[in-house]
């Protein structure tokens, strides 16, 4: 933050996306504030005297910012009650995605922009499912999907093109189309074949992949299948931070056990789950203590150099 205030420019628009991104997992106002600030920034360049190739720099850092507004007001949205709150914040997704989508068909030359990300237009598209998910309509968000998958297949961005298949796989869930949503989970593993080994981003999907699988199975009854997967889930996650992830696995194939009538395996696996539960809790309460330590820490450094102050003067 510090470097952002000093800086000019194309760099100020990059560290700002960063700040943005950031900020988002837990400040969604400063996020915005960062990103309309500087969105205000680009757009004052692009009416400046600048080359052509700092205009497109600037357009490809716009689209960017744009596309954190339309998704900071996503997170607005999906995390409220308020049924006027949704609405609005809905209806802002759609208006920072399509100038974010209009922003993108004027930059030219993308592959001489340093560090132009190729998936970009997946992302943008990607607003417009978010956009028609959250208004409830499934058709719509779908037709997106698709437009997102081609780009993926014309690009051979696998990792991409299979994150894509699993946000259908979610598209046919909300709608209650299991079979469909299976296949693209299907689908979606088939596409990360040899890729997991080499990209971290690709094996935590193949994860999800397997966890979002076992609930399908589970909820057709197909118990077999769905233990299956959730003990491909439990061979993939790392132990030290997917907690929650093992707490759910766990109490699946407590519930499994339960359903055959395996009472004495569900109440073994209820125990495990219980004690990841407890680490959970414990690991979460001790980082909670731990931030309030600093906290107080810094309050007492500060309040003992307040006081000191104040003894110098008078003296």
């Amino acid at each position: 933050m510090s470097v952002y205030e000093k800086q000019t420019g194309v760099e100020k628009l990059k560290t700002c996306h960063r700040i943005g991104t950031y900020l988002s997992f837990g400040s969604i106002d400063r996020a915005q504030q960062y990103a309309f600030e500087s969105v205000y920034e680009g757009e004052q360049m692009l009416n400046s005297n600048i080359s052509a190739e700092e205009k497109n720099e600037v357009r490809y850092q716009l689209v960017k910012l744009y596309h954190l507004v339309a998704n900071s007001y996503y997170m607005i949205a999906s995390r409220t009650d308020d049924e006027q709150i949704h609405q609005n914040s809905a209806a802002k997704v759609s208006e920072y995605a399509g100038i974010a989508q209009r922003m993108l068909s004027k930059v030219r030359y993308p592959e001489k922009i340093d560090g132009y990300d190729p998936a970009i237009p997946v992302s943008v598209n990607q607003l417009h499912v978010i956009y028609y998910m959250l208004k409830g309509n499934v058709d719509s968000a779908l037709y997106y999907n698709s437009k997102a998958m081609d780009y993926c297949l014309e690009n051979d961005l696998k990792v991409k093109y299979a994150n894509m298949l699993q946000n259908r796989a979610n598209l046919h869930i909300t709608a209650g189309q299991l079979e469909e949503s299976k296949k693209c989970l299907i689908d979606a593993l088939a596409a990360l074949d040899g890729e997991e080994g080499t990209d971290p981003l690709a094996r935590r999907l193949v994860v999800t992949i397997y966890e979002n699988l076992a609930a399908v199975e589970v909820n057709t009854g197909n118990f077999d299948k769905g233990e299956e997967y959730i003990n491909k889930t439990l061979e993939l996650v790392d132990e030290d931070k997917d907690f929650v992830l093992i707490c759910y696995c766990y109490g699946g194939l407590s519930e499994i056990a339960e359903a055959r009538g395996d009472y004495k395996g569900a109440f073994e696996h209820y125990k495990t789950y219980k004690a990841y539960e407890d680490s959970l809790f414990n690991k979460n309460k001790a980082e909670q203590i731990a931030a309030l330590e600093v906290k107080y820490a810094e309050a007492k450094k500060h309040a003992q150099y307040v006081n000191g102050e104040e003894i110098l003067k008078a003296t």
